[in-house]
């Protein structure tokens, strides 16, 4: 999100400002002084409107909630379910539709990830129009890494990988980022951040289940191999 460089100034009142700002229900309760611009922020103040023109985009509470799919049939029409054979054909209707419902939670899930992803995108938006507003802007960095940071990267992406040695590095054990621990200082930096924790909720959120799929499977695939072992040879 590219954003202008402004130098901290005299900070201006909201109504001075011309603006009308809310407060992020997340803002940090210690940061109560408007006049003091934070060397680290947490969340700040934003405008209501989104200064791109776009409708607000509330917040998602919880992306459990991909969980619940849409029906594609009227379960009031009985015309619309034909019911299985036997109990073999309706174990095989199961799995079918567990892989079917699957499929779709992970769509939901995406989905709703990237919807509050454009929401964390909008929020950030808001607090630097805030920001620029009322003058107070806590020193913007510009997109990309600086010349010394970048030459690094890439002469470490070319260069040839040492041999593998189990002793030396476990790459089973590897702890996940706290980006509870990452100081942000600016709206673009918020974002980053936030973004990357909702990520993260994803996926384990995915991860977790898609564990209960697979126990829920096995169990229903041990049934049809008790019901085939039943029928006559």
């Amino acid at each position: 999100m590219a954003q202008p460089r402004h130098q901290v100034g005299d900070c201006v009142s909201p109504a001075a400002a011309n603006i009308n700002i809310i407060n992020n229900s997340d803002s940090n309760s210690n940061n109560k002084n408007n006049n003091a611009v934070p060397s680290a922020i947490t969340d700040l103040p934003m405008t209501e409107e989104d200064p791109a023109g776009h409708s607000i985009i509330p917040a998602i509470r919880h992306i459990g909630t991909s969980i619940f799919v849409p029906l594609d049939d009227d379960p009031s029409d009985a015309s619309s379910f034909t019911p299985p054979a036997n109990r073999e054909a309706e174990l095989h209707q199961i799995l079918a539709y567990l892989d079917e419902h699957t499929a779709a939670v992970g769509r939901n899930l995406f989905d709703m990830i990237a919807r509050d992803a454009a929401r964390i995108a909008q929020d950030a938006r808001r607090q630097d129009s805030y920001l620029v507003a009322s003058k107070r802007h806590p020193g913007d960095t510009e997109p990309g890494l600086e010349s010394p940071g970048r030459a690094a990267m890439i002469s470490n992406m070319r260069a040839q990988p040492r041999e593998a040695r189990s002793d030396l590095y476990n790459l089973r054990d590897i702890p996940n980022p706290n980006f509870d621990r990452c100081q942000v200082h600016n709206p673009r930096e918020w974002a980053a951040n936030h973004v990357m924790r909702l990520i993260m909720r994803g996926t384990t959120t995915l991860e977790t289940y898609e564990q209960e799929v697979k126990k829920t499977r096995a169990m229903y695939e041990q049934e049809l191999k008790k019901e085939r072992d039943r029928e006559p040879a």
